[in-house]
């Protein structure tokens, strides 16, 4: 049995999920059925792992999970000592995309989850902080070498998330040959990625009043036509604005973000031709 532990780039956003589904539907693999249990993420972590078991099918011959809060360093204590201590043999995939880029999706995400309410000036003013909340995550190489104390380079493997969009059966022959599986052809659909921008909205002053009463988990759940739907989304919720970052200050994080990204090109001999870093 070859256990996989993925190794995401930032909060639960579009690649991490749909790679999580495209994984999932390979007959050799089993995701687990809750995307991010942050098992290891947690301080009482021993006294839940029989939970943990019991999300993966242990029949599966390659078992895995996608908690991004692996890689947000230094928020959740030593999760690879954690790892290491219960699964030694794991392997990891890395999903990374541009690190400004990466940012900027997790504040918009933290917005529409009402978890965030500073402007992003402010909200990224600690951006040279070991632990700030946006750019801890986007360190690949602080975050990778943590693993590579702990589990040889060789159980590393690092897509970009670029490459996953435009050209998905090519990064999912990758992983699979990775993980030592069959190639699986059924795991490749040109259906959307999942958890887009588009997805991401926060609730309007009458979404924010229906929320604590039983009336808008009804109407998600009736089957009313698409049109009445979307009207009834627009009402509830809105789209999180696009995020633009003072220029000084993004031409500031982008500076401190260059060494990370120079040795994530020199350890993986990938070009990232698409990043502003």
């Amino acid at each position: 049995m070859t256990p996989v532990t993925r190794l995401p780039s930032g909060p639960a956003l579009r690649g991490t999920t749909s790679l999580h589904a495209y994984l999932d539907r390979h007959p050799e693999i089993s995701m687990s059925s809750f995307k991010e249990p942050f098992i290891f993420a947690r301080d009482d972590w021993r006294s839940r792992l029989s939970e943990y078991a019991a999300l993966l099918d242990s029949t599966a011959p390659v078992r895995g999970e996608s908690s991004t809060v692996y890689s947000q360093f230094p928020h959740f204590g030593d999760v690879p000592a954690r790892i290491e201590a219960v699964a030694p043999a794991a392997s990891f995939l890395y999903l990374v995309r541009d690190p400004m880029d990466r940012a900027l999706a997790q504040y918009r995400q933290l917005v529409a989850d009402a978890k965030e309410s500073r402007p992003p000036d402010e909200a990224f003013a600690d951006y040279a902080e070991p632990g700030s909340v946006y750019l801890a995550a986007s360190r690949y190489a602080t975050q990778l070498r943590l693993y590579l104390d702990r589990f040889p380079r060789t159980r590393f493997l690092v897509l970009d998330q670029d490459e996953l969009r435009e050209r998905r059966a090519q990064a999912l022959a990758k992983a699979f040959s990775f993980l030592g599986v069959a190639p699986c052809a059924g795991a490749v659909t040109d259906e959307a990625s999942l958890n887009t921008h588009e997805d991401q909205r926060v609730e309007t002053l009458v979404g924010r009043g229906l929320s604590s009463s039983r009336l808008l988990e009804v109407a998600r759940r009736a089957p009313l036509p698409d049109r009445v739907r979307r009207r009834a989304r627009r009402v509830v919720s809105r789209p999180v604005p696009s995020v633009t970052l003072n220029p000084s200050l993004r031409d500031e994080i982008a500076a401190s973000l260059r060494d990370e990204v120079a040795w994530l090109r020199e350890f993986t001999r990938q070009g990232f031709p698409g990043w502003s870093v």
